[in-house]
């Protein structure tokens, strides 16, 4: 019975870390993913799912589906490690999304968003917290004839 408890915690664990497409992501979550019960791992994928995150379910929906009680949940989530192994699983989970994040990002900055130009830039380390840019108001007609 421990024995196969065991093989299937090892084998969640080899689930998660396969979804990391990113080496040092693995890396990572080989290390922090050991030593949790199948049932905290089940948690922390579905606390990583951002498609549970977007349907704001709650805390009574995850206990239900895990098996145990909210309060357990709570008392997991508070546990040294936790939230930065769901951090790791959610980076996970959403870099399937990058590339079409990074398109919508440039079609809105090429479509004058300064928001969004400034994101680009950032990402890409052109821009430090200090630089700004500064959206150049130009003169109405009625303000260009009334300063003739």
């Amino acid at each position: 019975m421990v024995e196969e408890k065991e093989v299937k915690i090892q084998k969640k664990i080899e689930e998660l870390i396969n979804k990391a497409k990113i080496e040092r992501l693995r890396q990572q979550l080989e290390i922090l993913l050991i030593g949790w019960t199948l049932q905290q791992l089940e948690y922390m994928q579905l606390l990583a799912n951002p498609n549970y995150k977007l349907q704001g379910k709650k805390k009574e929906w995850f206990a239900e589906l895990v098996g145990v009680t909210v309060q357990t949940l709570t008392k997991w989530e508070k546990i040294e490690g936790f939230n930065e192994c769901v951090n790791l699983l959610s980076i996970t989970e959403s870099l399937d999304s990058l590339p079409d994040v990074m398109m919508a990002i440039v079609a809105r900055a090429k479509g004058g968003s300064n928001a969004h130009a400034r994101t680009f830039l950032e990402i890409h380390g052109f821009l430090g917290n200090k630089e700004k840019i500064v959206e150049k108001k130009e003169k109405s007609w009625e303000e260009f004839i009334d300063n003739k």
